[in-house]
């Protein structure tokens, strides 16, 4: 049976024209906390979409619980802009009274920036970067 050229073509675009980019063992985490009380909040975004939350009176562990799944779209578009994000290197630490950070593994390294210190603040990038994915992962 022969196959015409432009079928072949059709099935051959299909199948590798598109790239589809997977984060299966990415994770994105974000988190604030400190003060006078010292609570910390942290969501973990999975490659799968799935968020896990955290909420400590520290730093340390604390109880971890799935609080959503976000649709592969969403998923795709922060895990694209956070790959795009230039991380510092050295790391950019410089925690304060109330301190927020963005820890992103890319499959082999994990890459984190932490700030609070009003004298030392982020790339706006950053910044702009954790408003959004709060928002998306905490709503």
């Amino acid at each position: 049976m022969k196959i015409p050229r432009i079928s072949l073509c059709i099935i051959l675009l299909l199948t590798f024209g598109c790239k589809t980019v997977r984060y299966t063992n990415h994770s994105i985490t974000l988190g604030r906390g400190g003060g006078f009380i010292g609570k910390y909040d942290s969501y973990t975004l999975k490659g799968n979409g799935e968020v896990f939350s955290t909420n400590a009176a520290s730093a340390g562990s604390a109880p971890v619980s799935l609080s959503k799944k976000l649709d592969k779209k969403t998923v795709a578009d922060l895990f694209s802009k956070a790959a795009a994000l230039q991380f510092p290197n050295p790391e950019f630490n410089h925690p304060g009274n109330m301190t927020y950070y963005i820890e992103y593994f890319d499959g082999k390294q994990t890459h984190t920036i932490k700030w609070g210190d009003f004298n030392l603040q982020p790339p706006i990038s950053f910044k702009a970067f954790f408003d959004e994915t709060w928002k998306t992962v905490k709503n």
